[in-house]
C-alpha cells in the first residue's frame, strides 16, 4: 500500500463510490480499518515499511501515521458488515493471548524496573556480580575445608 497526500482524494472518491453502490461489500473500507488498527504511531509505520507492507512518499513516518489515522476517523463503518470480521477477531485473540502471557508480562516488568535507566542496569550488574562472587567464595572456602 502506498501512502501519499493524494490519499485524501482517493478516500473521497471511494466514499462517493460506496454511496452510489449501496449493495457492494466494503472491501477497501475493511482493509483500511484493519490497517488503521495496526498503525498508531510512526514506529508502526517504520515496522510496516521495513517489512515491505507500506510505502510512503511523505516527509516523515509520523506524517504517514497521522494521515492514516485522520482518514480512518472519517470512515462510517459498522463492524457487522465487514467481510474480514473473522480474521480481525483471530488477530485480536492472538494479540491478546500474546500480551497476556506470563512471559511477556514478566519481561515487561523486568525491563521497566531494571532497564529503564543506565543506573538501574549498572546496579543490577553489580548485584549479580556480588552474588556470583559470594557463591564462589563460599564454594572455595568449603572446598579447601573438605580437601
Amino acid at each position: 500500500m502506498m501512502v501519499t497526500d493524494g490519499c485524501l482524494v482517493v478516500e473521497m472518491l471511494r466514499e462517493s463510490y460506496a454511496e452510489s453502490h449501496k449493495g457492494r461489500k466494503p472491501f477497501f473500507t475493511n482493509f483500511f480499518i484493519f490497517l488503521n488498527g495496526l498503525i498508531h504511531s510512526k514506529l508502526d509505520i517504520q515496522i510496516l515499511r521495513r517489512e515491505g507492507i507500506v510505502q510512503h512518499f511523505l516527509r516523515s513516518d509520523e506524517e504517514a501515521a497521522d494521515l492514516t489515522n485522520a482518514l480512518a476517523k472519517r470512515i462510517d463503518y459498522s463492524p457487522g458488515e465487514g467481510y474480514s470480521m473473522k480474521e480481525t477477531e483471530e488477530v485480536n485473540r492472538r494479540c491478546k493471548d500474546y500480551f497476556e502471557s506470563k512471559w511477556v508480562i514478566w519481561r515487561k516488568n523486568l525491563v521497566g524496573a531494571y532497564f529503564s535507566s543506565p543506573w538501574s542496569f549498572i546496579s543490577l550488574l553489580a548485584a549479580t556480580s556480588l552474588l556470583i562472587l559470594t557463591f564462589l567464595q563460599t564454594f572455595y572456602t568449603m572446598y579447601t575445608y573438605y580437601e
